[in-house]
């Protein structure tokens, strides 16, 4: 689910990712919660998004609780104070690729390309 696909009317609930606060919409699972965060960029990582890789395995640990869980995203919906403490390294790597609108337009000259 894109973020654009949502109107402000969706119900939304924070979690913690990696020690970042994050709202995502409520009773999605996990895994379209990521494509709520991550959009497109998703679709990078080798997910069957139907309970037979297991490459979507998160660490979290649940509101009240203190055992932590190893968890499927795509089997698992997004709960109110979930705390994901663990992502696989598909994860990793979707989350610091940055968007399309993230990146500068051609022309525009950025600090990494330096003077002409």
């Amino acid at each position: 689910m894109a973020p654009e696909v949502l109107d402000s009317e969706t119900e939304k609930l924070e979690i913690s990712l990696l020690g970042r606060k994050v709202l995502v919409p409520a009773g999605d699972l996990l895994l379209r919660s990521f494509v709520f965060l991550y959009g497109n960029r998703i679709s990078m990582g080798r997910f069957c998004w139907n309970n037979e890789c297991g490459n979507c395995e998160v660490r979290v640990l649940l509101a009240g609780e203190t055992r932590e869980h190893t968890i499927r995203t795509c089997q698992y919906e997004a709960r109110p104070g979930m705390k994901i403490t663990s992502v696989p390294l598909e994860f990793q790597v979707i989350m610091q690729t940055p968007s399309d609108a993230e990146e500068p337009a051609p022309d525009v000259e950025t600090a990494a390309q330096g003077s002409k």
